[in-house]
């Protein structure tokens, strides 16, 4: 392989190179910008790269393939400051479950690369570091979860559906066990994006109104459970963790114009399928 070859994760509907524009398409373009000022792109932050990973900062920007961290704010029996886990499905023990994210880890291309066909391309190395938000990006197509919104739900409180790589949605039992095994969406299949009151971030609350948690266990383990409530702290009275989701930039901003009415709602699901 060559080593000027592309090893990143690469979702359906994405472009491999953004082209030149035209003399007239920059002037279309300059023309709809100054009767638009209220939709202007703000890609160019991102080096203008409309894949970037970005975070999600109101809770209508959940859309389109979304990659989620928790992270522990107060120190516990089980869990340290700033210890940051992601939400991913083990494709092999059909389960969900919680993966630390390492800081400054670089994976090989090997264990980065997954075995189910048409999934993905190859995947990108990547360096994560647990300090720095800005870096987190999924390392494969399991850590990542289609968020779609559903229809008619109040910009206040919109509810989402979060679909696998497989095709199955999350879902919540009402007993807080997770999972991600039905390919049909139901209420248990449904959450609401709510805005941490006290922390950077957010939680996602199940249909049963119990929220999302990585629970800390003897000896290490982390399980991921939705019988948490309320996000808080008893003892100190303060919330002790949350959520930072991300997406990619394409998909915020599409939701963003889709919210101020310049666009509309799409129903259909935007699969993590990889563009050959």
């Amino acid at each position: 392989m060559s080593s000027g070859k592309s090893m990143r994760l690469r979702f359906k509907g994405e472009k491999k190179q953004k082209r030149k524009r035209t003399d007239d398409e920059k002037r279309r373009k300059k023309r709809k910008k100054s009767t638009n000022d209220d939709d202007e792109s703000d890609a160019d932050a991102y080096g203008g790269n409309e894949q970037a990973w970005v975070e999600v900062e109101k809770v209508t920007d959940l859309a389109g393939p979304a990659f989620l961290v928790q992270r522990s704010f107060t120190p516990s029996a089980h869990a340290s400051e700033g210890d940051a886990f992601c939400l991913a499905l083990n494709s092999t023990l059909q389960r969900v479950d919680a993966q630390r994210v390492q800081a400054a880890e670089q994976l090989s291309k090997e264990d980065a690369l997954l075995k189910a066909d048409d999934e993905l391309q190859d995947a990108e190395v990547v360096q994560l570091e647990v300090a720095d938000e800005q870096q987190l990006e999924p390392r494969d197509v399991m850590q990542v979860w289609v968020a779609t919104r559903i229809l008619d739900t109040p910009a206040e409180a919109p509810r989402y559906t979060l679909r696998s790589a497989e095709g199955k949605f999350l879902a919540a039992e009402r007993s807080g066990s997770v999972g991600a095994s039905s390919e049909a969406r139901g209420p248990q299949e449904e959450w609401t994006l709510v805005k941490s009151p006290d922390l950077p971030g957010f939680h996602l609350r199940s249909f049963h109104g119990k929220y999302l948690t990585f629970d800390h266990l003897a000896g290490g383990k982390v399980a991921v459970r939705a019988d948490f409530e309320p996000p808080t702290d008893e003892r100190e009275g303060e919330t002790t963790s949350s959520i930072c989701v991300k997406v990619q930039w394409k998909f915020r901003h599409e939701a963003r114009k889709r919210e101020s009415g310049r666009k509309p709602v799409l129903g259909k699901d935007r699969a993590p399928a990889v563009r050959t």
